[in-house]
């Protein structure tokens, strides 16, 4: 995946706080942030991921609030299909996926964990 405009350079949405989502089958209730790292280093994870709780939305990379931010940094339009945004109180994450499939995968699953965070506080208040 490759974030976008505000930090252009490739990332894998590559973990969750005390899980690792990315191609590893560990199976955790618990997913409080999410944390990404360069595709091209070994480097460990970003130190400031997003929290669950920070999450606002997840959207698809042609919504009309994302669109342009795309836009500027993709030179084939069709490519807006594979794009999505994470939107937190206080950034947005822009990624880009390899196919509509994947991206449809991390959206659905970033919704999902989004409503069982919620749904979970809910449950403890």
């Amino acid at each position: 995946m490759q974030i976008g405009p505000d930090h252009p350079h490739e990332v894998q949405v590559y973990s969750c706080e005390r899980a690792v989502l990315h191609h590893n089958r560990h199976h955790r209730s618990d997913f409080d942030a999410i944390y990404w790292r360069p595709l091209n280093k070994k480097s460990t994870l970003t130190k400031d991921g997003i929290t669950v709780t920070s999450m606002i939305s997840v959207l698809p990379g042609n919504s009309v609030r994302t669109r342009y931010a795309f836009m500027k940094h993709l030179s084939d339009d069709k490519a807006l299909s594979r794009c999505f945004s994470v939107v937190a109180e206080d950034r947005r994450l822009d990624l880009e996926a390899d196919s509509e499939a994947t991206r449809e995968l991390w959206t659905s699953a970033l919704v999902f964990l989004m409503r069982e965070h919620r749904s979970r506080s809910v449950r403890q208040t």
